[in-house]
């Protein structure tokens, strides 16, 4: 569910809750209207969306062959090495309101180094040059990722990262690595069981498809408390 952003933004202990079998998803209607919305997207999407897989979905959109792919700045680097003259902007799928419109931030890479390296010199080297501007310039020119560390301007960014910035400068975001989300079971439950069946499987009504969730997600859930 790409709008699961904007879910956490007013409810940022709703997947706790319903993990917890406190409160269902049924019991957050703007869970609801984010399957709406998601329904309507569905209608005007091109070509064959199930039968084409997250690779196909890139080319396509950088050849310019879809207008919209919903997906995010990790495919940045993809699409330039496609279409590097293409004209590409970035925005986040609206929520219920304006103001639930966010974006879901995170930490994709994180270098470690074995206490048992010989090579501590060089190591600390690499990393101090890896995290300086100059480096992480090269990193950025390389990944289109924007770089964590504070104080660090990227000199020639990208298009899609220069709105992926104003995104961010604009504070409408959420930390996914402080707020929690769904795990384990759990997210392969709602991400890649849930979030496609209930559009393509469009024979039952959204609020049929939402009752059989909330029995699956909290068995699924008690399982995954009873194992710890």
């Amino acid at each position: 569910m790409f709008t699961r952003p904007g879910q956490l933004n007013k409810n940022q202990d709703m997947f706790v809750e319903i993990g917890a079998g406190r409160k269902k998803f049924a019991d957050y209607p703007g869970f609801r209207r984010a399957m709406e919305r998601a329904r309507q997207r569905l209608a005007l999407a091109t070509g064959n969306p199930f039968g084409t897989n997250n690779d196909q979905s890139i080319q396509v959109f950088a050849k310019g062959d879809a207008a919209m792919l919903p997906n995010g700045t990790w495919s940045i680097s993809t699409v330039r090495e496609l279409s590097p003259r293409g004209n590409f902007g970035l925005f986040c799928l609206p929520g219920d309101t304006e103001a639930d419109t966010v974006a879901r931030l995170f930490v994709d890479d994180a270098f470690m180094i074995s206490s048992r390296t010989t090579k501590m010199a060089a190591v600390t080297a690499l990393f101090e040059f890896g995290t300086s501007t100059d480096g992480m310039n090269i990193w950025a020119d390389k990944t289109k990722l924007t770089p964590a560390m504070k104080g660090i301007t990227v000199k020639n960014p990208d298009s899609m990262l220069v709105d992926a910035e104003a995104q961010i400068k604009s504070g409408k975001t959420i930390f996914a690595d402080v707020v929690p989300g769904p795990i384990g079971a759990q997210f392969d439950l709602l991400c890649n069981v849930f979030s496609p069946d209930f559009l393509a499987d469009q024979r039952k009504s959204i609020d049929q498809h939402l009752a059989e969730f909330d029995v699956q997600y909290a068995e699924a859930s008690a399982a995954m408390r009873a194992s710890n």
